[in-house]
């Protein structure tokens, strides 16, 4: 079973144990941290361009490198 998995499990019961290297945002965390509406951030989900975890009380969670994996680096053109 996978950490991230693992995590999802926990975040039920009361041991809550999170892999050390996984930082998880809120809907609106990750909103700001992309410069998106939150509504862009919902609709991206339901199309499957990014994964969501359901927390404690239903809320939504989602990894920062899933939020960050929206975007892809530029490499400027060579110059001719």
């Amino acid at each position: 079973m996978s950490d991230i998995v693992r995590y999802c499990l926990d975040m039920r019961s009361s041991t809550k144990t999170s892999p050390p290297d996984v930082v998880w945002l809120t809907l609106q965390e990750a909103a700001a941290r992309a410069r998106y509406s939150p509504r862009t951030l919902e609709r991206y989900i339901s199309a499957g361009k990014l994964t969501a975890y359901r927390g404690p009380g239903g809320r939504l969670r989602l990894r920062s490198v899933d939020v960050d994996g929206l975007f892809t680096p530029v490499t400027p053109e060579p110059v001719r």
